[in-house]
């Protein structure tokens, strides 16, 4: 797989207004003294984007010592299908997906001396869109082209020594299936931007 990075300003990103609005809620929260990204709702975070295959979306805000960050990626990326589960295997799948969600280590890389740690997961199973009651075999495979689920997490870490959060790596994209791009999406005290990577060791400077 082909490894590329790129930094783009968030006027020149093809962020959506929805995504840009989220910026500008964070950005006036870290405006003020608290930790107001510690309290803001995976709903606050929700992308609305169009359902495309091999494509994720990590939203990343960083206030003070809490680095919170929110996953959202179709589940064909995670599992493998997004019909479901109908299989033992299928089942397996998602018993496993959600073990390494709700775990939350070992899915962000950071400079040892910021001493971060993972403090906590919100994560919702994905809504799975039940198969047909009856459907003609050669036409099973045409409606479940028309099912769509999304995994959506968010992974609150707290850093010990805050101002050595230099940067983060995305190790997290290692563990999901085909991704051809990653958006990151970051608000920090130095600014806003979006990157497209598809390295899991990619650097993300956070400065």
């Amino acid at each position: 797989m082909r490894t590329f990075a790129r930094s783009e300003q968030l006027g020149n990103s093809g962020i959506r207004p929805a995504h840009l609005a989220i910026f500008l809620l964070l950005g006036a929260c870290m405006s003020r003294v608290g930790v107001c990204v510690s309290h803001v709702h995976v709903d606050e975070f929700e992308q609305h984007h169009a359902h495309e295959h091999g494509k994720v979306t990590l939203n990343v805000a960083i206030d003070a010592s809490t680095f919170v960050v929110e996953l959202d990626a179709p589940a064909v990326n995670v599992v493998g299908f997004e019909h479901a589960p109908r299989t033992r295997e299928e089942h397996a799948a998602t018993q496993q997906a959600s073990q390494f969600i709700q775990a939350g280590r070992g899915l962000l890389g950071f400079p040892p001396a910021a001493e971060c740690r993972f403090s906590r997961t919100q994560f919702t199973e994905p809504h799975w869109e039940p198969p047909a009651a009856a459907r003609a075999d050669e036409h099973s495979k045409e409606s479940d082209s028309d099912e769509h689920a999304n995994y959506e997490a968010r992974f609150t870490y707290r850093c010990g020594h805050p101002e050595a959060l230099t940067w983060f790596e995305p190790w997290l994209l290692a563990k999901l299936l085909n991704v051809t791009e990653a958006r990151i999406n970051l608000i920090t005290p130095t600014g806003q931007r979006s990157e497209s990577v598809t390295d899991s060791r990619k650097r993300i400077s956070l400065q």
